[in-house]
């Protein structure tokens, strides 16, 4: 691994134009405080509506950019695609595979079609069939939009009369809306470090699922390292996420997100490209396990970078 004094100057992009701007800068924050105890050269890259980032990447003279960024336009490709021009080398994957996996549709039909078990779905577009969807997935279902993140729009449906609040709730974060059958079981996350797994998380949220307030707001949510206590069950758990992560192509970091049912069938719900990133967030929680605390983790995924 390349050492702290050889990556040049590094822009922490943060912020962005989506819902998840707050997230991000707290990401951004974490990350330029590691960078900094690291002694390497570091500038906060605040991405708002008050600048041109093309302008403005060009005149910090950036020899890589961490993104820092969640949600559209960060996560989805399209950052990506300016650095590639812009030959600015990146952290994460690349143009292709952040559009892809922003969309949970097209990442549910990419795990199906290679053989990966994940909740079985329906498309909820404006005038959807309500009885359709009840009767294809049955009660209790979820709704979530189909491109957004930090479980922003999510609701676990329970009857019917539910089902019309619900998909104007996701709606709402314009993305268009599925729907996709609900299954019980353990709430299981694995990071993934460069080509490597690290230990799976059991999430045991105080709220229904593991939904945005879980996440940012109360923070009294539990979480177990590894997940199980089968040696066995944990390296399929991990060889599964990682086989879905690189089905997409992704590169240098990432999280695979799912549920393991009682039969213990692990079921994928997301790949997460940039996921969170604070002392906080499940990558660190992982790491912690097996040696790596916070700013060696930042130093592991910044050395990955590289132009798509």
């Amino acid at each position: 691994m390349k050492d702290n004094y050889s990556f040049g100057r590094v822009g922490v992009l943060m912020g962005g134009l989506s819902l998840e701007r707050e997230v991000s800068l707290d990401t951004g924050d974490a990350v330029y405080r590691a960078l900094v105890n690291k002694k390497i050269d570091a500038i906060k890259i605040d991405w708002n509506d008050k600048i041109n980032i093309v302008k403005t990447l060009l005149e910090c003279e950036l020899d890589i950019v961490f993104i820092a960024l969640h949600g559209g336009g960060g996560e989805d490709g399209n950052i990506q695609a300016i650095l590639n021009n812009l030959n600015i080398p990146y952290t994460g994957s690349g143009v292709k595979s952040s559009a892809m996996m922003m969309d949970k549709v097209v990442t549910k039909r990419l795990l199906i079609s290679n053989g990966l078990d994940t909740p079985s779905f329906v498309l909820m577009p404006e005038g959807y069939n309500q009885s359709l969807v009840i009767k294809e997935l049955g009660l209790p279902l979820v709704v979530k939009p189909i491109a957004d993140g930090s479980s922003r729009g999510v609701t676990i449906v329970h009857t019917e009369d539910e089902l019309e609040s619900s998909w104007f709730t996701a709606y709402k974060c314009g993305s268009g809306v599925f729907a996709e059958k609900m299954i019980r079981g353990l709430e299981v996350s694995v990071s993934i470090l460069g080509d490597r797994t690290l230990p799976s998380i059991n999430i045991i949220s105080s709220h229904e699922f593991y939904d945005y307030s879980s996440k940012y707001i109360s923070h009294d949510s539990k979480y177990i390292v590894p997940a199980v206590e089968s040696s066995i069950l944990e390296n399929s758990i991990q060889s599964q996420c990682l086989e879905a992560y690189q089905l997409g192509n992704c590169r240098g970091w990432g999280r695979v997100d799912g549920i393991l049912d009682d039969h213990k069938r692990l079921h994928i719900i997301d790949i997460n490209t940039i996921p969170g990133l604070t002392s906080t967030s499940l990558i660190p929680r992982a790491a912690s396990k097996v040696g790596l605390d916070f700013d060696s983790v930042i130093i592991k995924i910044l050395s990955t970078a590289r132009i798509d």
